[in-house]
């Protein structure tokens, strides 16, 4: 038993229960018992919602570029008939 006591895996144990203890004594403190693991979570999830909502912005944008890009592209083509335009002759500088 003594060895177990001595191990990396109860040191853990000890970590998690000691920060567990610590929860329960912020929110008691507080008055808030019923919502502290909401408030925990929130705090730990929160940058990632705005890691999320950003990168779904971005990725929203580019798609709309896109399909306007698109339309625009159809538009040109059924103006002359759906027949390709010849290069420039300066090479389109």
């Amino acid at each position: 038993m003594k060895d177990f006591f001595d191990t990396w895996k109860f040191k853990i144990l000890v970590a998690v229960a000691v920060f567990l203890v610590g929860i329960m004594a912020y929110a008691g403190a507080n008055g808030r018992l019923t919502a502290a693991p909401q408030e925990l979570l929130g705090v730990i999830l929160t940058p990632f919602q705005k890691a999320g909502a950003v990168v779904s912005g971005g990725v929203g944008a580019m798609w709309e570029k896109i399909c306007q890009h698109r339309q625009g592209y159809g538009t040109e083509r059924a103006a002359d008939g759906g027949k390709r335009r010849a290069a420039p002759a300066d090479g389109g500088l």
